[in-house]
């Protein structure tokens, strides 16, 4: 036997209030409509549905948008550039970053690995980047976290570092789960090249401070710390700068000081790729092919322009001007000149490290050479907008042998800034704050008419129909919030014309007994619910 599903109460006042509220919209004018639904209770929902939806993803969209290849590019019109975004210093949150813990620290971990998430992501969704390098300092304490061969780093055994009681329990399991982690906020992308070998001195420390335990691990997941590749008909090479300083352990320094002698040998002259592939004309990735030019075709010998990419920037003076791009962050540290520069020779230097922007010219073998010190990814070192450095190659294999390659002017490059997270949360404060203060008047607004009502209420009592007529709130025409009948809390709005209850249309009030109570379109802008149930 078929059993009726008895409702509740509260579900049967729900549906009348409802229906209620529909049969009394059917008389109110459109204006009278829009006015009860434009109340500043409304108007402060929508508020914070667009805010969150500005700050949480149109705001990072904008600001991949502004960076626009075709926005900055000043190639030629039938160039086929190559690509490619540089990020600095990332350093995700872990225990040695601050020394606060418990929830805080899991909020601020929780927040930074978002806003790197979030874009990373739309930087490969909307800019499109055929390669993507990282300049080091992948995590923050990667130096610090015990190894199978080495104990913890320095920082751990020195008693004035703060929130060093604990660190003693990361070990190697936890340096591999934050690789997972980092590989989640940065993840490898099908089509897309990523190079990540380049470590910082977060990632292994600096100088004397390196440990070979330290090192080998690091070798072990992100490949060799130095690095030759050609990317866009250009030669990136790779030094491995924080090891390069130390001067105790020869094992430690020796592979960085061999590879500087050794590198010109791995670099590939644009004669072998000819060689390897006479059709190369485009400025992208080229691999090895089968075929083969005549011998009178191969042009001269010239080496590709070359790029220089380090964790720490080379030396340059303390107060050196860094351009107007820059916040003011303090430089961290730099590393010697020494022959770098003339060893590589490179149309270019990219540098981490100082968490900030800067442009400064350094004296090279021959002429000038610009380095960039790219500001970090990471909204929590210091930065108020974190970026990342756009580069653009056009170097077509020929031309450039022809014409000698080694010419700047086969890069262009452009800052690419991030969101001001604290400007966006700051943002949400503001607009909290000022929901406070309309919930408050909305609520003071409502005590205060119903106060003016009770005031109203006859001395005798009224007739049965005119009580029942004043229940239901008919007020001369007027829109009004009246209590339902079976609801303590139900809202619904109801008209008549003044002639039709009183046959005065000049009046402003009507006698209802205190159960409903007249609402002018002021009392709808300001009122957000009906609290006389409170009262």
């Amino acid at each position: 036997m078929h059993q009726t599903r008895q409702s509740s109460p509260l579900h049967r006042r729900f549906l009348a209030n409802i229906s209620s509220y529909r049969a009394t919209c059917k008389n109110v004018p459109l204006k009278a409509r829009i006015w009860s639904t434009l109340t500043l209770c409304n108007i402060t929902i929508l508020s914070w549905i667009y805010i969150l939806y500005w700050g949480e993803h149109k705001v990072f969209r904008d600001a991949m948008h502004e960076c626009q290849w075709d926005r900055w590019e000043q190639w030629p019109e039938d160039a086929q550039p190559y690509r490619m975004a540089l990020i600095a210093d990332p350093q995700i949150v872990d225990p040695h970053t601050y020394p606060r813990r418990g929830i805080v620290l899991k909020a601020t971990i929780f927040y930074t690995d978002l806003f790197m998430s979030k874009s990373y992501s739309l930087l490969n969704k909307i800019l499109l980047p055929e390669s993507t390098v990282f300049l080091g300092d992948l995590f923050d304490g990667g130096r610090e976290w015990s190894t199978s061969t080495a104990t913890w780093g320095s920082h751990v055994t020195d008693p004035s570092t703060p929130g060093r009681e604990d660190w003693t329990k990361y070990n190697r399991a936890y340096w591999e789960e934050e690789f997972v982690r980092f590989n989640k906020i940065f993840p490898m992308l099908p089509g897309r090249r990523s190079i990540r070998s380049l470590p910082g001195n977060h990632d292994l420390g600096f100088g004397n401070g390196v440990n070979e335990g330290v090192v080998s691990r690091f070798k072990s997941f992100f490949g060799e710390t130095n690095s030759v590749h050609t990317l866009g008909n250009h030669t990136f090479v790779l030094i491995d700068s924080v090891s390069l300083e130390n001067t105790e352990n020869p094992k430690i320094y020796e592979p960085a000081r061999r590879f500087l002698d050794e590198f010109s040998a791995s670099i590939p002259s644009p004669r072998k790729l000819l060689q390897q592939n006479p059709e190369v004309r485009s400025s992208k990735l080229y691999d090895a092919g089968n075929g083969a030019p005549p011998a009178n075709t191969v042009p001269p010998i010239s080496p590709l322009p070359k790029i220089l990419l380090t964790h720490v920037p080379l030396y340059r003076p303390q107060n050196t001007p860094c351009g107007p791009l820059r916040e003011g962050h303090s430089l961290d540290g730099t590393i010697p000149l020494r022959d770098i520069l003339k060893k590589i020779q490179p149309i270019l230097v990219a540098s981490g490290d100082d968490h900030d922007y800067c442009e400064v010219l350094h004296a090279g073998a021959t002429g000038m050479v610009k380095e960039i010190t790219v500001k970090s990814f990471s909204m929590a070192m210091s930065v108020r907008r974190p970026g990342f450095l756009m580069l653009s190659l056009w170097n077509p294999v020929k031309e450039a042998v022809v014409e000698g390659g080694n010419d700047a002017s086969t890069v262009q490059s452009r800052l690419c800034l991030l969101p001001d997270q604290v400007g966006i949360w700051q943002t949400y404060l503001m607009l909290f704050g000022i929901t406070k203060f309309v919930v408050t008047l909305s609520i003071v607004w409502a005590w205060l008419r119903r106060r003016k009502s009770k005031g109203d209420e006859p001395l005798l009592p009224l007739s049965q129909d005119e009580a029942a007529r004043s229940k239901r709130g008919y007020v001369n025409g007027s829109v009004e919030y009246a209590v339902s009948s079976g609801s303590s809390n139900g809202i619904a709005i109801s008209t008549r014309s003044s002639a039709s209850n009183h046959g005065s249309s000049g009046s402003s009030r009507s006698h209802y007994g205190g159960y409903g109570t007249a609402v002018s379109d002021s009392d709808i802008l300001f009122c957000c619910f009906d609290i006389s149930a409170l009262a």
